[in-house]
Protein backbone atom coordinates (compact mmCIF):
# COMPACT_ATOMS: atom_id res chain seq x y z
CA UNK A 1 0.00 0.00 0.00
CA UNK A 2 2.88 2.40 0.68
CA UNK A 3 3.92 2.38 -2.99
CA UNK A 4 0.47 3.47 -4.13
CA UNK A 5 0.26 6.28 -1.58
CA UNK A 6 2.72 8.47 -3.46
CA UNK A 7 2.91 7.94 -7.19
CA UNK A 8 4.69 11.21 -7.92
CA UNK A 9 8.02 9.40 -8.12
CA UNK A 10 6.90 7.92 -11.45
CA UNK A 11 6.06 11.27 -13.04
CA UNK A 12 8.60 13.02 -15.26
CA UNK A 13 10.34 15.96 -13.62
CA UNK A 14 9.07 19.25 -15.07
CA UNK A 15 12.60 20.43 -15.83
CA UNK A 16 13.07 17.49 -18.19
CA UNK A 17 10.01 18.32 -20.28
CA UNK A 18 11.07 21.71 -21.66
CA UNK A 19 13.07 21.86 -24.86
CA UNK A 20 14.89 24.55 -26.83
CA UNK A 21 12.67 26.45 -29.24
CA UNK A 22 13.98 25.74 -32.72
CA UNK A 23 10.93 27.31 -34.39
CA UNK A 24 11.75 30.83 -33.19
CA UNK A 25 13.39 33.12 -35.75
CA UNK A 26 17.15 33.05 -35.99
CA UNK A 27 19.31 36.13 -35.65
CA UNK A 28 20.38 37.93 -38.80
CA UNK A 29 23.83 38.22 -37.22
CA UNK A 30 25.89 35.23 -38.44
CA UNK A 31 27.98 35.02 -35.26
CA UNK A 32 24.91 35.09 -33.03
CA UNK A 33 23.17 32.53 -35.22
CA UNK A 34 26.15 30.14 -35.05
CA UNK A 35 26.42 30.52 -31.27
CA UNK A 36 22.69 29.93 -30.80
CA UNK A 37 22.86 26.77 -32.89
CA UNK A 38 25.84 25.63 -30.82
CA UNK A 39 23.85 26.31 -27.65
CA UNK A 40 20.89 24.34 -29.01
CA UNK A 41 23.13 21.35 -29.65
CA UNK A 42 24.69 21.57 -26.18
CA UNK A 43 21.25 21.88 -24.58
CA UNK A 44 19.92 18.85 -26.44
CA UNK A 45 22.97 16.91 -25.20
CA UNK A 46 22.29 18.01 -21.62
CA UNK A 47 25.35 20.27 -21.39
CA UNK A 48 23.77 23.19 -19.54
CA UNK A 49 27.06 25.01 -18.96
CA UNK A 50 28.04 24.75 -22.62
CA UNK A 51 24.58 25.88 -23.71
CA UNK A 52 24.63 28.86 -21.36
CA UNK A 53 28.07 29.92 -22.59
CA UNK A 54 26.99 29.69 -26.23
CA UNK A 55 23.75 31.60 -25.63
CA UNK A 56 25.61 34.32 -23.72
CA UNK A 57 27.97 34.68 -26.69
CA UNK A 58 25.00 34.85 -29.05
CA UNK A 59 23.36 37.56 -26.96
CA UNK A 60 26.64 39.48 -26.78
CA UNK A 61 26.70 39.50 -30.60
CA UNK A 62 22.97 40.27 -30.92
CA UNK A 63 21.11 41.22 -27.75
CA UNK A 64 17.83 40.94 -29.66
CA UNK A 65 18.34 37.25 -30.52
CA UNK A 66 14.96 35.99 -29.32
CA UNK A 67 15.84 32.33 -29.82
CA UNK A 68 18.98 32.62 -27.68
CA UNK A 69 17.02 34.56 -25.04
CA UNK A 70 14.28 31.93 -24.92
CA UNK A 71 16.71 29.05 -24.78
CA UNK A 72 18.64 30.75 -21.95
CA UNK A 73 15.29 30.54 -20.18
CA UNK A 74 15.24 26.81 -20.89
CA UNK A 75 18.69 26.48 -19.30
CA UNK A 76 17.51 28.37 -16.21
CA UNK A 77 14.32 26.27 -16.06
CA UNK A 78 16.26 23.01 -16.20
CA UNK A 79 18.47 24.26 -13.38
CA UNK A 80 15.42 25.05 -11.27
CA UNK A 81 16.05 28.80 -11.48
CA UNK A 82 12.37 29.55 -11.94
CA UNK A 83 12.48 33.34 -11.57
CA UNK A 84 15.33 33.75 -14.05
CA UNK A 85 13.55 31.45 -16.50
CA UNK A 86 10.37 33.47 -16.17
CA UNK A 87 12.20 36.75 -16.79
CA UNK A 88 13.82 35.33 -19.92
CA UNK A 89 10.53 33.96 -21.26
CA UNK A 90 8.72 37.23 -20.58
CA UNK A 91 11.42 39.20 -22.42
CA UNK A 92 10.76 37.04 -25.48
Amino acid sequence: MAETDNLSHTLPRPSDSIHPASELPESKNAQARAQTQSGDTALEEGDLSGAEEAYRSALAADEGDIRAMHNMGVVAYRRGQWQEARVRFERC
